[in-house]
């Protein structure tokens, strides 16, 4: 069972993947609302993927929040989710440690455990 953490400070957005979890029997996921509470539950807990929202207060876009949750030592996969995965920004992702990109309507409870494989393949 992979741990899945999203951050997001979007509450509909924990709503939406909570369902999409609860078909899933490979994906446990935990929610984080904002950076510091996503830097605390890192600190507890060993998660294997991050979900990052692309835009939450009071960042512009997902660069500092990725940067802030390295310097914390994690290791494993951040993904950024976004509605608007058009900007140039993502053509360098791995510039800001950051290992995939999802568009949130890629989501889906059939395919979300899809999109989480593809993170680790």
């Amino acid at each position: 069972m992979r741990n899945i953490l999203l951050v997001d400070d979007d509450i509909h957005q924990h709503k939406l993947f909570e369902c999409y979890a609860i078909k899933s029997q490979l994906n446990n996921v935990g929610f984080a609302c904002d950076i510091e509470d996503a830097l605390n539950q890192v600190a507890k807990q060993d998660w294997d993927l991050i979900l990052l929202d692309n835009r939450f207060v009071p960042f512009q876009n997902f660069t500092k929040p990725a940067q802030l949750i390295r310097e914390t030592g994690y290791k494993n996969k951040i993904a950024v989710i976004s509605a608007d995965t058009d900007t140039l920004l993502f053509e360098d992702i791995e510039k800001y440690s950051v290992d995939a990109v999802f568009n949130k309507s890629e989501f889906s409870i059939n395919g979300f455990d899809l999109i989480i494989d593809s993170v680790f393949n």
